[in-house]
């Protein structure tokens, strides 16, 4: 289904709190694979997602109807619970991180 016109998009960048460098190359792709399934379920699409050790970024196109909040909100409570879950039986630490305020540049396809 295509996005309501204009389309907004969201770039964002999360970042753990205590800025461990967690996020493995044994696990990233699964977790930018995560992220793009929790940015689908609510209509959004994943443009680009990529990181690095510390830090996640998301391109995001949105509907106008998204409320920025809430989706910063679900992207950030899902995949914490994904990493606790999943990660976090193989690496206890993984338990203890949590996202902070992410940098958002919302975008204009003006």
């Amino acid at each position: 289904m295509p996005l309501n016109s204009p389309q907004p998009s969201l770039s964002s960048r999360f970042q753990y709190q205590e800025s461990f460098a967690m996020i493995s190359k044994d696990w990233r792709a699964n977790l930018h694979a995560f992220l793009g399934g929790i940015v689908k379920d609510f209509k959004g699409v994943p443009l680009a997602i990529g990181g690095i050790k510390d830090h996640v970024h998301l391109l995001v196109g949105l509907r106008t109807t998204h409320r920025l909040d809430y989706v910063l909100r679900d992207i950030k409570a899902d995949s914490s619970s994904w990493v606790h879950d999943i990660v976090g039986k193989e690496l206890p630490m993984a338990s203890r991180l949590s996202w902070c305020h992410g940098s958002v540049l919302p975008k204009s396809s003006a």
